[in-house]
This record gives structure tokens, sequence and C-alpha cells, in this order.
């Protein structure tokens, strides 16, 4: 199974991400054959599968993720993604730091990314993205179940919209 089980969250988080980012769902080959060339990028969904795979955290964590992104976006309406593979590394990482008091390490980060970003990249994204958020990484619970709603509705492949979604009050506070 290319998606470990997380086809239908891994197709919605990526639809979402290129809807609002324009983030390509398969990145293009180069034809170029040089040797320093960073390694390919797996499909966004089978990226995103393989992190909520790895961590297999809450699905709230993910739904704080996209949130996330969604207010990142809100700031900044003309921003477009290059890659959506950075974007969803960067918002996960946050949303579980902010939600889980025994969150990884950005080196465990490296293994949930593939490998494919430099732990120094994968610091750089986090930073970048609180500065973007100004910091701002409070998330009222409430404003999380009716975005999770907004998603599975607008982005899910599936009808999903009527499944509840499970919030720590205390996580978010």
């Amino acid at each position: 199974d290319p998606f470990y089980g997380y086809e239908a969250d891994a197709n919605m988080c990526a639809a979402f991400l290129e809807h609002h980012f324009v983030c390509q769902a398969t990145p293009t080959t180069s034809l170029q054959t040089d040797q320093q060339l960073p390694p390919p990028l797996p499909p966004l969904a089978n990226f995103i599968a393989y992190i909520l795979y790895r961590t297999r955290l809450e699905p709230c964590t993910m739904y704080a993720a996209m949130f996330f992104l969604q207010r990142f976006k809100s700031q900044y309406p003309r921003s477009r993604g290059g890659s959506g593979q950075k974007l969803f590394l960067a918002a996960y990482m946050i949303s579980t730091k902010v939600l889980h008091d025994n969150a990884y390490g950005n080196s465990s980060w490296y293994i949930a990314g593939q490998g494919i970003f430099t732990q120094s990249c994968i610091n750089q994204m986090e930073l970048q993205l609180c500065l973007h958020l100004d910091w701002k990484l409070c998330i009222d619970p409430s404003e999380l179940e009716s975005f999770a709603v907004y998603l599975r509705d607008e982005f899910s492949p599936t009808d999903r919209g009527e499944q509840a979604l499970v919030v720590d009050a205390e996580g978010l506070a």
C-alpha cells in the first residue's frame, strides 16, 4: 500500500495544498543527469501519507497542520508553494509541537520526511512558517472542529464530513 493506510487523509491534505498553494501533485522530473541534484520529491499525497504513517498521531494533529496553513494563506493570499512537501512537513512539525508534550525532535522529522530535506532545511522551514504566522500558534478547539468539517467537505475524496473530530481542548489552549 503506497499510502500506508492513510490514502483518504493524504489525498485530502494534498488537494487542499494543490488548491490553495498551487502545488503540483506529482513533481516534474528533471531531464538533467547532474549528480548534484537533490533527490526527486515523491508525489505529494504519498509524502503526506508516509509522514502520517511514521508519526501515527491523532487526526487533530493533521487538521491543526492544515489549519496553520489556512491561517498562513489568509495572511498571505498571494503566496504560492513551490513545494507542498515543505509546507506540509513544516506545518505538521509545528502542530505536533503545539499539541503534544512529547513531540518528536527535529532529527526525527528528517526520517519522517524520508531524508529528502536536510536537517538545516527542516529547521529553516519550521522557523519561517512560525515567523509568517507571527508565532500565533494557539488554536481554539471549536475553530479546529469547524475547519476539520470544512476540510473534509471540500477536499476529501469521500464523504467524511459527518465524522467527529476528537479534540483535546487542553492540548490546544
